[in-house]
């Protein structure tokens, strides 16, 4: 994931797309203030984490593809 991608942008962004987000959060290194470059997000339904996993692999945000497993 780029690193300019906030918790807030990606919050929002998921969130338009499927409505049962409800938790994202991005890892920061502690030393350096800056995104590890992945995250986890947490859905309340099942049949909308696994459209997730199949719908957001490989799409680009920021200036970076994203894996999603």
């Amino acid at each position: 994931m780029d690193e300019s991608i906030d918790e807030k942008f990606l919050r929002s962004y998921l969130c338009y797309r499927y409505r049962s987000v409800c938790s994202v959060r991005i890892m920061i290194d502690f030393k350096t203030r800056q995104s590890k470059g992945y995250g986890f997000v947490k859905f309340i339904e099942v049949d909308e984490y696994e459209r997730a996993l199949v719908e957001l692999n490989g799409i680009v945000l920021g200036s970076k593809a994203i894996r999603v497993k």
